[in-house]
């Protein structure tokens, strides 16, 4: 072992504990040992230097418990469960201490507030308890005798919520302080003991007013009756603490009435109404006084709720005549305004009735809007409802039908609206919907006045678009947990939507919100961008303006993938058609939005070279528009973009950015269906090592298909098909890095350049001869296989297809050239570094040509270099090595020198 720097420390090393059991903390071992102590009849205990004997075990105990409030958070989370199921045993069960029943204690989660009632022995009751000692360790007790039975007979059998009631009533000073401030908590506590034994006991469906014995009913009424008074007497010193109060007792109350006799809960609630009348009258602080009434706006959201609500504050409040005076003048005028509501509702149906043509306008997007609303309805679990929204749907249809025997817009307007809806949503039922459209498909085929007309065969043809929709659903639904696949299904979809922009847009916009959702905001800018291309393609048709981008092409420095947008095909529809690029986005304004968004995402995924060239397209816009106010906000971004490029780009591996991990994945096996034998380069978030993919691929696949049938190849080799068990799943897994030619590294100087539009993608396999993976240096070879994707990352997915595989075999000696490129590659990036660091110019020197791995370059030079190689073949790789070694020792010395500048 060579040390570093003279035995400096690089870096230091910390141990932490990690256990299960021991609590580390020393106010939770004190309290745990003196229980358990309790349990086993243990004693003397020996706690550190500590010995307690039973004499005053009692007193520890109980300072323990108190001092359980300065325990570390971490260990008591961690115990929580054990810590409290020790207290409440305490309260249900107090230990016999000396022939003396010990204290039972309440403990809060929070504060460890102790309700202690001090239960004392009976003078008569005169016991020893009788305990025989260890011969070896006086200290060390034996096996204790029987319980003493008459002690057990006073404590008795007890309920902890019955216990819990009891002692809260009866409690006093900082205790019921503590109580009060975590009433929730001991309320909570109350109810799951009561629900606890009434399942337990099989009282579940006993009569309510035999669920209970009437000694706790009386400790519960107390209770509510002391905690309501509370809340009347402190409402002016703390407010904080009398709103929290209120709200725990009425859910406490609440919960009662699942549980309780309900007469008898209602009593509870008209004790605690009383007690607060006068309160409500002569509260000055006005935040206190709407705890007690119900508001204007929560009688407006709730109008039902709150009139009830209202008529029975009325009548628990006989003396408020001028109250009911008020509800009345109220109600009457809430009722008026129902009634205008329902007038404006049918003056607007009037008005489409006699003018149907403003509904279909393209201009508005009133019909986008109630075809969403109708689908929705659709598929609602309701019958009536779907029936009124089917009806609604086809007299949409069939308005449209009637102004121009074609009803085109609403076919788009629906077939979006599904789109959308199937792509963003998870609370539609689809066999709901189908029902729908079948019903839908009954009145086109029984509506009398349209049947000689093709209005039934164009309904025909929509229905069956949108069952082809819906079981694109179901397949995305069984996808929903592998987020690849959904993706290339959502990407399937799309793309069969090609020559019908509107459907492929809304496409793309689902795609982008699922990447967004999974923080890919790269892909989710890609999305973006290519909606935003296919709007300006079709808008370029419509309207002949020179600052608005010619096409997609446009858009091509944003990314090399955008030309698939292209309106070439013969299949392409035109814009001026019927129903055609109706929607909002396809609008100079609707362009301008998908680019904003495109940029915002961008930013997010630290790209900020591509928001750069979003604003490209936009700033023209703005500027023919002389809209100074958004010019002067993107050029803040931009500055804000490129300040940050600055600020990140001074570093190794250029600071803080890290844009993606990529990984070859290939699929062998018929289990996989179509994915057998077809291999994908996966982008991945950037730092992920092959361990992680390899443990979330294989964990997903062998929960599908079983974990005995799923196996991971370890290795990078070819895969031969035919030595694989045809009943289980291969997935072979291979870190891959990107690729350039030489003459396209001149382009790609930044490392923003060479993490942006990557299409081909290398990994390396250590290989010799013999069949081994490595071997000495005159017999290692290596093969470098170089991988073409279909497009280019990142890209509106995060797989690609492998669409070329070259292979690359180096000789042992080509093998010594790059790894001498690359050492000298390395040493120069670190002695350029600015600023200037020392510590990783030592590293790389120390790695290069250190002692411990001298035998590197030595070992190289003495194989390669020391005679002239007899095949003439050879002679170029000899020449090459020695300029390498030439460079390397030139870079070498130069770094040696900058390192000592540094020092001094």
């Amino acid at each position: 072992m060579k040390w570093v720097d003279n035995h400096k420390g690089v870096f230091n090393v910390e141990v932490v504990a990690v256990s299960t059991i021991h609590t580390q903390d020393p106010y939770l071992d004190k309290f745990f040992a003196l229980v358990n102590a309790l349990d086993e009849h243990m004693f003397p205990v020996r706690i550190g230097d500590m010995r307690i004997v039973e004499s005053n075990l009692e007193n520890e105990l109980k300072s323990s418990i108190s001092a359980l409030n300065s325990s570390q958070l971490e260990p008591v989370v961690r115990f929580l469960h054990l810590l409290l199921d020790k207290l409440i045993l305490l309260v249900v069960r107090p230990p016999v201490i000396a022939g003396q029943i010990g204290p039972g204690g309440l403990g809060g989660s929070v504060h460890y507030a102790t309700m202690a009632r001090s239960a004392v022995r009976p003078a008569s009751l005169n016991l020893n308890r009788s305990r025989s000692l260890s011969n070896s360790n006086p200290d060390i007790s034996g096996t204790p005798t029987s319980p003493d039975d008459e002690v057990r007979s006073i404590i008795g059998s007890k309920l902890f919520h019955e216990e819990l009631a009891l002692q809260w009533v009866v409690c006093s000073g900082s205790i019921r302080e503590s109580a009060l401030q975590q009433a929730w908590f001991f309320f909570e506590l109350m109810v799951k003991s009561m629900v606890h034994h009434l399942y337990f006991n099989d009282k579940l469906d006993a009569p309510r007013k035999s669920r209970f014995p009437e000694r706790f009913m009386d400790d519960i009424a107390a209770l509510v009756s002391t905690i309501a008074s509370d809340i009347v007497s402190r409402f002016q010193k703390d407010t904080e603490m009398v709103e929290r109060l209120n709200t725990s007792l009425a859910f406490f109350l609440n919960d009662l009435l699942s549980v309780m006799d309900r007469g008898f809960v209602f009593s509870l609630i008209k004790t605690c109404y009383k007690q607060s009348s006068g309160f409500s009258t002569n509260v000055q602080d006005q935040k206190i006084a709407n705890m007690f009434e119900l508001s204007v706006p929560f009688r407006q959201q709730h109008y039902l709720a709150g009139l009830v609500l209202t008529e029975l504050a009325v009548i628990l409040d006989p003396d408020a005549e001028g109250s009911r005076a008020e509800i009345e003048h109220e109600a009457l005028i809430d009722g008026n305004l129902a009634t205008e509501a329902n007038l404006i509702i049918l003056d607007t149906l009037e008005i489409v009735v006699q003018f149907p043509e403003l509904l279909f306008e393209e201009e508005t997007e009133q019909c986008a809007d109630l075809c969403l609303r109708l689908l929705r309805h659709c598929s609602s679990s309701i019958s009536t409802i779907r029936s009124h929204a089917s009806a609604s749907l086809y007299l949409l249809m069939r308005q449209n039908f009637e102004i121009g025997n074609n009803f085109a817009r609403v076919k788009m307007q629906v077939t979006m609206s599904l789109s959308s809806l199937v792509g963003t949503s998870q609370n539609f039922n689809e066999e709901f919907l189908r029902r729908s459209l079948k019903t839908i498909l009954t009145y086109a085929e029984e509506d009398l006045e349209l049947r000689e007309t093709t209005f039934p065969d164009q309904v025909q043809d929509l229905v069956f678009n949108l069952h082809m929709i819906l079981s694109d659903t179901v397949k995305m639904k069984e996808h929903q947990e592998d987020p690849e696949m959904l993706i290339d299904l959502m990407y399937r979809i799309a793309k069969g939507y090609q020559t019908s922009p509107d459907l492929r847009l809304t496409w793309l916009q689902n795609m982008a919100g699922k990447h967004s959702e999974r923080s890919n905001h790269a892909e989710a800018a890609q999305c973006l961008v290519h909606s935003a291309a296919l709007v300006a393609e079709y808008l370029s048709m419509l309207e002949d303006r020179k600052y608005l981008p010619v096409g997609c092409v446009t858009f091509q420095n944003i990314s090399s993938n955008v030309l698939e947008e292209s309106a070439v095909s013969d299949d392409v529809v035109s814009p001026d058609e019927e129903g055609i690029c109706s929607g909002k986005y396809f609008t100079e304004s609707g362009l301008v939005g998908l680019l904003e968004q495109a940029a915002a995402s961008f930013s997010m995924a630290g790209m900020y070279e591509a928001v750069n060239e979003v604003y490209k397209v936009l700033i023209p816009i703005h500027e023919a528009n002389r809209d100074a106010k958004k010019l002067s906000t993107i050029h803040g971004k931009l500055q804000e973009a490129f300040s940050k490029i600055v600020h990140q780009s001074t570093g190794w591996e250029d600071g803080k950015r890290m844009f993606g991990t990529y990984f070859r994945v290939g699929f062998y096996g018929t289990k996989f269906g179509d994915l057998d034998e077809q291999e994908f380069v996966y982008k991945e978030p950037a730092i992920t090592k092959l361990a992680e993919i390899s443990h979330r691929l294989e964990g997903f696949y062998g929960e599908r298909f079983g974990e005995d049938v799923v196996e991971v190849i370890k290795d990078s080799n070819p895969v031969d098909k035919c030595k694989l068990d045809p009943n289980k799943a291969y997935i072979q897994i291979t870190y891959v890095e990107p690729y350039f030619d030489t003459y396209e590294m001149k382009d790609r100087i930044t490392y923003f350049d060479k993490n942006y539009n990557l299409r081909r993608f290398m990994y390396c396999t250590p290989f010799t001869l013999d069949g081994r993976a490595h071997g000495e240096l005159h017999e290692q070879f290596k093969r470098k296989t170089i991988l073409t994707t279909s497009h280019a990352f990142p890209y509106i997915k995060t797989r690609v297809n492998v669409t070329h595989k070259e292979e690359i075999i180096l000789t042992p000696i080509e093998v010594a050239i790059e790894d001498m490129q690359k050492k000298t590659q390395e040493l120069a990036f670190a002695t350029h570094q600015d600023p200037a660091d020392p510590k990783m110019l030592q590293m790389v020197l120390q790695g290069s040509v250190g002692t411990t791995v001298n035998q590197g370059p030595l070992e190289v030079a003495q194989v390669f270099l020391s005679d002239i190689p007899s095949d003439p073949k050879l002679f170029r790789h000899h020449n090459k090595l020695r300029l390498c070694f030439k460079d390397f020792t030139k870079r070498d010395s130069f770094s040696r020198m900058s390192l000592r500048k540094m020092d001094l």
